[in-house]
């Protein structure tokens, strides 16, 4: 049960008293951290002692007197720790007025005891009047008048040399301006100017009082130095400062300050301005490696190509090896170019990543070879590739008619992993085409999934490849015989040729038989009869895949028809009182398709029969659970009711 406020207050100053340090977490903690918190209901346990009432109302007069006792305490456990300081800035703001101006004014004493090595108080307090400032509007903005106190501590604790009055802006992408930034919402690049002026007017003081080795020194200390390089593009320096800043590029290392830098002056000198570094880093004995990472972070086109075109071949190559691609707004003649350099280079997976959204423009012989080449020769490449960029390149494929069947059934049997993961829209056609037609190909890939029920121990006929590439071929084979739902015989309206069926499952089963693979090949012969589409309005199986499963009476193959039907029907939801409805629905679904067949094809009814009564046993289950769901609610609605009376 809850404890009246003033026992839970006198349990806070006893905490305060003897451990200050945790009292100050908890303290910290119980204050309002925005003005609209939310709190998340407690899992609690489905049986417990219902007869205990922990459900009391709070008003909010003990809501407010208790966040005032907290203020009081809070106060009384500070340290003069400069963190603690500065939450307490970031929690004053939902306080209510006379605990805000308590705590502001507490603040004002305390800072002067406070050791500011990391201005965090006054980076709190420059957040906390950037985000009212920039929403004066919003009916949760503290009005100027409230404002006034926390300028006041932001200017008694603005550091005092220039350095530190501007290289947090370099430490944050939006950083929080004081004055805030009155600009509509939305307007983002109207706001990154904005905030991009106020950068460019502070470095350009630290340049003029400090010069250009400062500037140095911070792109090694801020957070992001990609953003001070970019703004540092904007200032005009002389071209042996460039040159010093360009001995950076001398390392492995990945600097963006140096390559934000060349990206932004080269935007507002032209490529003219990087000919003429490049000369005089070259002047100076720059390696080719170095030279090559001038040109890396440049905008990339044709003009540029054909420039770097003209140096060395390692610079052609370090420059090809490690330039990121972004070709989307160059012409289909450059973007062609780029993607025939990068392949070049071993960078065909690269490649596919940047192409995938223009690749229409790309000729078919070119889009082949880049998926050739990605699939089948190692890259040291660190790039994550996703199934829709393979589906945007292949749904291109689909469409082009200069490109042979066989390389296409080479391109899908190569990428067989992506195109047949669960989800994927676009599946690998011309594969499961292959397996619906031919049962010499659909025992070729059985062979390298399943090890034959006669074959001696240690016996194989794949001795010429590794135990990694015999994994790789049947990972494969298990992708595309899990993926094929393609039934040999049935066209695309559905209609079954019943003697190609016959004949293809009759030749299938014959030739798996003589190899010791009978049992893998029924296991999919009965997945894929399952996969005839049902129709509500019409009798399912049709006749001729019951013929089938009646004639043949394989127990793999009743089994896995079985199996596959309920799967193919996934999960389900239902509301928490709902119980097995749709259990049952399905119960009388088959139930009804066994009625149908049960004269007829009484190998298939007894399937149907099974199936009705496992969804009868799921029903009765779920009953069960609706019905423990219910007495627990209704214990409660008790509770709560007695709770109520007495109250009353």
């Amino acid at each position: 049960t809850l404890a009246p406020l003033e026992e839970r207050i006198k349990v806070l100053k006893l905490i305060s008293k003897n451990t200050p340090e945790v009292a100050w977490t908890i303290l910290l903690r119980m204050l309002p951290s925005s003005s609209s918190d939310v709190a998340m209901p407690t899992h609690k346990t489905r049986w417990r002692m219902f007869e205990v009432e922990t459900d009391k109302p709070v008003l909010l007069n003990e809501i407010y007197k208790t966040y005032s006792e907290i203020v009081d305490l809070i106060i009384s456990v500070f340290d003069n720790s400069e963190l603690k300081l500065a939450a307490l800035v970031e929690r004053s703001v939902n306080l209510l007025p006379d605990d805000r101006e308590k705590v502001l004014d507490f603040i004002v004493n305390a800072c002067p005891k406070v050791s500011h090595d990391n201005h965090a108080t006054w980076h709190s307090t420059r957040k906390v009047l950037h985000h009212h400032r920039s929403y004066p509007d919003t009916d949760w903005a503290l009005p100027e008048t409230i404002l006034k106190s926390y300028q006041e501590i932001y200017i008694m604790l603005e550091p005092k040399d220039n350095i530190g009055k501007v290289v947090w802006l370099f430490n944050e992408h939006w950083p929080a301006l004081p004055d805030g930034i009155m600009i509509e919402p939305r307007q983002y690049e109207k706001q990154e100017q904005f905030i991009r002026n106020k950068r460019i007017e502070g470095l350009t003081t630290i340049y003029r009082e400090n010069g250009l080795n400062k500037i140095v020194e911070l792109s090694n200390t801020v957070e992001n130095n990609g953003i001070l390089g970019d703004i540092l593009g904007n200032i005009e320096i002389t071209n042996e400062e460039s040159i010093l800043l360009c001995e950076s590029l001398k390392s492995d290392k990945e600097n963006w300050f140096i390559k934000s830098y060349l990206f932004r002056k080269a935007i507002i000198l032209g490529l003219e301005w990087i000919m003429q570094i490049y000369d005089e880093l070259d002047a100076l004995d720059f390696d080719d490696d170095s030279l090559a990472r001038l040109f890396v972070p440049l905008n990339q086109s044709q003009t540029l190509w054909d420039y770097i075109e003209s140096k060395s071949g390692n610079v052609i190559k370090g420059y090809w090896s490690n330039v990121y691609p972004q070709f989307d707004r160059l012409s289909s003649e450059e973007k062609t170019y780029g993607i025939t350099k990068l392949i070049e280079n071993n960078r065909s997976i690269r490649a596919i990543h940047t192409c995938s959204f223009y690749i229409e423009e790309l000729p078919s012989e070119l889009i082949v070879l880049m998926l050739q080449q990605a699939a089948t020769i190692k890259t040291d490449e660190n790039v994550q590739m996703i199934g829709s960029e393979f589906n945007r390149v292949f749904e291109e494929l689909d469409s082009r008619k200069d490109i042979a069947h066989s390389t296409l059934v080479q391109l899908e049997w190569l990428y067989l992993p992506v195109l047949a993961s669960y989800g994927n829209r676009n599946k690998p056609k011309r594969l499961h085409d292959e397996l619906s037609k031919s049962p010499e190909f659909f025992i070729e890939v059985l062979r390298l999934n399943y090890k034959s029920e006669i074959e001696e121990e240690g016996e194989s006929d794949e001795t010429d490849f590794t135990i990694e590439q015999l994994q790789n071929r049947a990972f494969f084979a298990y992708q595309l015989l899990n993926s094929w739902d393609r039934i040999p015989g049935v066209n695309e309206i559905g209609e079954i040729d019943f003697d190609h069926l016959e004949s293809w499952i009759g030749k299938s089963r014959e030739m798996a038989e003589k190899e010791g693979r009978l049992g893998p090949a029924d296991i999919h012969i009965g997945q894929m009869l399952s996969k005839y589409p049902e129709a509500p309005e019409k009798s399912w199986p049709p006749n001729e895949i019951c013929k089938i499963i009646q004639n043949i009476n394989s127990d793999t193959i009743n089994r896995n028809f079985s199996s596959a039907t309920f799967n193919k029907r996934g999960g389900s939801t239902r509301g928490a009182f709902d119980g097995g409805d749709i259990e049952r629905r399905h119960a009388e679904y088959f139930h009804k398709l066994f009625e149908q067949h049960r004269s007829e094809y009484p190998v298939v009814a007894r399937i149907l029969e099974n199936l009705a009564k496992s969804y009868l046993e799921d029903a009765k289950r779920m009953d069960e659970e609706a019905e423990r769901r219910k007495l627990e609610q209704d214990r409660k609605s008790t509770r709560l009711n007695s709770s109520h009376t007495v109250l009353s």
